[in-house]
């Protein structure tokens, strides 16, 4: 018998696979499939937390300036003249295009991105995760 023959008597003589080793195979994909699906929320969450960090930053920067700026003080609405991108005469622009909600009373920044929500304190530079 050659080799030619054996193998198609053999390929002839196999039917598939069965029932327990395609339930195997799939439960093996599906547990990959979970652990790949976690793995790309964390990222996803750590990069909207790292995007929320570096927008806050951005509003203490501006914040340090106008201060410099304007000699340690000035209203809310110097404030916010100063870091608007649409006013001609701002002099830090942030054009990040996220909206920021300014507390003026309490010195904060919060800003919201996806499912991160972050707050700073202009004065002191604390960034708190909400």
């Amino acid at each position: 018998m050659t080799v030619r023959t054996r193998i198609k008597k053999h390929i002839s003589n196999t039917k598939g696979f069965s029932l327990a080793e395609l339930i195997v195979v799939i439960a093996i994909v599906a547990i990959l499939a979970a652990g790949v699906t976690v793995s790309i929320v964390t990222i996803v969450d750590k990069a909207a937390k790292s995007l929320v960090e570096s927008e806050l930053q951005k509003y203490k920067l501006a914040y340090d300036a106008w201060k410099a700026d304007t000699g340690e003080g000035g209203s809310e609405q110097s404030y916010l003249n100063y870091i608007d991108p649409q006013n001609g005469s701002a002099n830090y622009k942030i054009t990040s295009g996220i909206v920021p909600t300014i507390n003026w009373s309490n010195k904060t920044v919060e800003v919201l991105i996806k499912s991160s929500r972050g707050r700073i304190n202009l004065e002191t530079g604390d960034i708190t995760f909400l």
